[in-house]
């Protein structure tokens, strides 16, 4: 009977060793930050935490994990299930409970649209493993319990692809997970992942809806708004559509070098001259034959214009003043969130009756009323998009 106490002892023992470890893993700041700067954060988590006291007092009595040194590789623009990749060292951070959440392995199970995918988080080792994970060799093991949603751009480049455990936890993820191995370490444990898992995955959605939000073109007012957030200051006439004249900017001045920021900062002498702005194709000669619109893209560092070429396919002018056109764009690393078209002719602009994006935003259709026969000959379409990149 001793026997048996002594075994379930060490048991126990051990499953808190192991628990001792996921937390250290999963909710103690690096060293880097642990031996740097005492903040008011850092130093409630070091008075609630025995391992960080005992880290700081002797770093040999301590192992602190680290992630293994993997390869950088080139960044992979394409997000296939199967895929393993880190979430973001950006997300990390203090959250709740006084820890500091350090970002895990996933892998992609399955893609939600271009923007996301639904993910599953592994774990490094095999402490805690059940019969419903699914190891993978020198990486873990994915916890087919614990998914959920990551952006695109909160997910790092890709270290491996299992295309086969992607599916196998796909499945398994649509259990009810009642025959779970329990335990009292096993149910902190769990609590633990999923706080770790729902952290970066709030986080990320939330950056989606602020992307979304920013990116918004559907009128003067919200635009301004965008402009307004990211400190950019235009010199424009009073009543002009401000999402008219950056259609109208040509990328290339304010882009010179490569893709860098739309705008200057406050206060600079910012022309709309007309070497400012894009010259002008007339339809005459644009039917069939590229042409270029601005990109607004939205990122963490502010404002970016980019252009993209498109073709017009289908150019037809209707006896009762209404112009249809038809176009195809050139594909880019970003998804087309929103359209504005305008028809310029003579200084005089016609903003779009309606619009239609395909599924897969490569062809577009645009209608215009009140265009004549003559203003459809002299006047050129001008292009706003707003994307987010892949």
């Amino acid at each position: 009977m001793s026997a048996d106490l002594k075994e379930e002892d060490m048991e126990l023992f051990y499953q808190k060793l192991s628990y001792q470890n996921a937390l250290s893993l999963r909710a103690c700041p690096p060293d880097p930050i642990l031996f740097g700067d005492k903040t008011p954060l850092l130093e409630k988590h070091i008075r609630g935490c025995n391992l960080c006291q005992e880290n700081l007092g002797d770093q040999s009595k301590v192992l602190t994990w680290k992630w293994p040194d993997f390869p950088a590789g080139f960044q992979n623009q394409s997000f296939e299930p199967g895929q393993v990749r880190r979430i973001n060292a950006d997300l990390a951070g203090w959250g709740p409970k006084n820890r500091y959440y350090n970002p895990p392995l996933v892998i992609l199970l399955e893609r939600i649209d271009h923007h996301a995918s639904h993910v599953a988080q592994i774990y490094p080792g095999d402490d805690f493993i059940g019969p419903l994970d699914v190891n993978i060799d020198g990486l873990g093991y994915v916890q087919s319990w614990n998914t959920y949603t990551m952006s695109h751009i909160d997910l790092e480049a890709p270290l491996e692809t299992h295309h086969e455990v992607a599916a196998k936890v796909l499945e398994r993820s649509r259990q009810d997970f009642t025959d779970l191995p329990q335990g009292y370490f096993h149910n902190f444990f769990y609590a633990l992942e999923i706080e770790l898992g729902s952290f970066f995955s709030q986080l990320s959605l939330a950056r989606i809806l602020n992307r979304s939000k920013a990116a918004n073109l559907a009128s003067p007012e919200n635009f301004q708004e965008l402009l307004n957030r990211n400190g950019v200051v235009l010199p424009l006439k009073a009543k002009v559509d401000i999402r008219f004249e950056v259609a109208r900017m040509s990328a290339d001045v304010y882009n010179a070098g490569g893709l860098t920021s739309l705008f200057p900062a406050r206060g600079s002498d910012v022309s709309t001259k007309e070497e400012s702005l894009q010259p002008p194709l007339r339809m005459a000669a644009a039917d069939r034959r590229q042409s270029k619109a601005n990109v607004l893209l939205q990122r963490d560092s502010g404002l970016f214009l980019d252009t993209i070429f498109y073709t017009i396919t289908a150019l037809t002018s209707e006896p009762e003043n209404r112009l249809l056109i038809a176009g195809k764009f050139e594909s880019r690393d970003y998804w087309i969130e929103e359209m504005m078209a305008w028809w310029e002719t003579d200084s005089v602009y016609t903003p779009v009756f309606d619009q239609k994006l395909s599924i897969d935003r490569r062809f577009f259709e645009l209608v215009f009323d009140g265009i004549t026969r003559e203003m459809a000959q002299q006047g050129r379409l001008v292009l706003l998009l707003s994307a987010l990149a892949e």
